[in-house]
Protein backbone atom coordinates (compact mmCIF):
# COMPACT_ATOMS: atom_id res chain seq x y z
CA UNK A 1 0.00 0.00 0.00
CA UNK A 2 2.93 2.35 0.58
CA UNK A 3 3.68 2.35 -3.16
CA UNK A 4 0.03 2.91 -4.07
CA UNK A 5 -0.29 5.85 -1.67
CA UNK A 6 2.94 7.21 -3.16
CA UNK A 7 1.38 7.13 -6.62
CA UNK A 8 -1.70 8.90 -5.29
CA UNK A 9 0.44 11.57 -3.63
CA UNK A 10 2.31 12.11 -6.91
CA UNK A 11 -1.04 12.66 -8.64
CA UNK A 12 -1.97 15.25 -6.03
CA UNK A 13 1.39 17.00 -5.68
CA UNK A 14 0.32 19.88 -7.87
CA UNK A 15 -2.86 20.25 -5.82
CA UNK A 16 -1.61 19.62 -2.31
CA UNK A 17 0.08 23.01 -1.75
CA UNK A 18 -3.01 24.92 -2.86
CA UNK A 19 -5.43 22.78 -0.85
CA UNK A 20 -3.07 22.67 2.12
CA UNK A 21 -2.85 26.46 2.16
CA UNK A 22 -6.59 26.84 1.72
CA UNK A 23 -7.45 24.42 4.49
CA UNK A 24 -4.54 25.12 6.88
CA UNK A 25 -4.06 21.41 7.36
CA UNK A 26 -1.12 20.15 9.35
CA UNK A 27 1.43 18.75 6.88
CA UNK A 28 2.16 15.93 9.33
CA UNK A 29 -1.39 14.59 8.85
CA UNK A 30 -0.88 14.39 5.11
CA UNK A 31 2.50 12.71 5.52
CA UNK A 32 1.14 10.19 8.04
CA UNK A 33 -1.53 9.15 5.56
CA UNK A 34 0.71 8.87 2.50
CA UNK A 35 3.67 7.29 4.32
CA UNK A 36 1.91 5.06 6.85
CA UNK A 37 -1.75 4.87 5.82
CA UNK A 38 -2.95 6.55 9.01
CA UNK A 39 -6.26 8.20 8.19
CA UNK A 40 -7.11 11.14 10.46
CA UNK A 41 -10.16 10.68 12.68
CA UNK A 42 -13.59 11.22 11.17
CA UNK A 43 -14.05 14.35 13.29
CA UNK A 44 -11.05 16.06 11.67
CA UNK A 45 -12.84 18.66 9.56
CA UNK A 46 -9.62 20.07 8.11
CA UNK A 47 -8.76 16.65 6.61
CA UNK A 48 -12.25 16.39 5.10
CA UNK A 49 -11.98 19.88 3.60
CA UNK A 50 -8.54 18.99 2.23
CA UNK A 51 -9.90 15.85 0.53
CA UNK A 52 -12.89 17.74 -0.86
CA UNK A 53 -10.56 20.48 -2.13
CA UNK A 54 -8.50 17.86 -3.99
CA UNK A 55 -11.62 16.19 -5.41
CA UNK A 56 -12.92 19.57 -6.56
CA UNK A 57 -9.62 20.56 -8.21
CA UNK A 58 -9.55 17.23 -10.05
CA UNK A 59 -13.18 17.69 -11.16
CA UNK A 60 -14.19 14.45 -9.46
CA UNK A 61 -17.09 16.30 -7.82
CA UNK A 62 -19.45 18.29 -10.02
CA UNK A 63 -20.73 21.70 -8.99
CA UNK A 64 -23.75 19.84 -7.54
CA UNK A 65 -21.41 17.49 -5.63
CA UNK A 66 -22.18 14.45 -7.74
CA UNK A 67 -19.25 12.10 -8.13
CA UNK A 68 -17.83 11.53 -11.59
CA UNK A 69 -16.90 7.89 -10.99
CA UNK A 70 -15.14 7.43 -14.33
CA UNK A 71 -13.01 10.54 -13.81
CA UNK A 72 -12.11 9.38 -10.30
CA UNK A 73 -11.10 5.91 -11.52
CA UNK A 74 -9.16 7.34 -14.46
CA UNK A 75 -7.25 9.78 -12.23
CA UNK A 76 -5.84 7.47 -9.57
CA UNK A 77 -3.67 4.39 -10.03
CA UNK A 78 -5.12 1.14 -8.66
CA UNK A 79 -8.62 2.62 -8.50
CA UNK A 80 -10.68 0.73 -11.04
CA UNK A 81 -14.20 1.69 -12.07
CA UNK A 82 -15.97 -0.98 -9.99
CA UNK A 83 -14.18 0.05 -6.78
CA UNK A 84 -14.75 3.74 -7.51
CA UNK A 85 -18.45 3.01 -8.08
CA UNK A 86 -18.69 1.06 -4.83
CA UNK A 87 -16.88 3.72 -2.81
CA UNK A 88 -18.84 6.62 -4.31
CA UNK A 89 -22.16 4.99 -3.44
CA UNK A 90 -22.66 6.68 -0.08
CA UNK A 91 -25.93 8.44 0.56
CA UNK A 92 -24.37 11.40 2.32
CA UNK A 93 -25.63 14.97 1.87
CA UNK A 94 -22.47 16.54 3.33
CA UNK A 95 -19.92 16.64 0.47
CA UNK A 96 -17.00 16.89 2.91
CA UNK A 97 -18.10 13.77 4.76
CA UNK A 98 -18.73 12.01 1.46
CA UNK A 99 -15.23 12.86 0.26
CA UNK A 100 -13.81 11.42 3.49
CA UNK A 101 -15.92 8.25 3.26
CA UNK A 102 -14.90 7.70 -0.36
CA UNK A 103 -11.17 7.87 0.39
CA UNK A 104 -11.58 5.75 3.53
CA UNK A 105 -13.47 3.13 1.52
CA UNK A 106 -10.90 2.95 -1.29
CA UNK A 107 -7.99 2.82 1.12
CA UNK A 108 -9.69 0.12 3.20
CA UNK A 109 -10.55 -2.05 0.20
CA UNK A 110 -7.11 -1.77 -1.38
CA UNK A 111 -5.44 -2.42 1.99
CA UNK A 112 -7.20 -5.79 2.08
CA UNK A 113 -5.87 -6.61 -1.38
CA UNK A 114 -2.36 -5.16 -1.07
CA UNK A 115 -0.91 -5.64 2.37
CA UNK A 116 1.68 -3.07 3.46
Amino acid sequence: MFDIRGLWKKTLQALVPECFKEEKLNAELIDRFYKYGVMPDSDNHSWKRFLKCCHDRLHIFSFTNEVNVKKWADTFDYLDYSLALKCADFVEPDPFEKSYLMVKCVHGELSKEFRQ
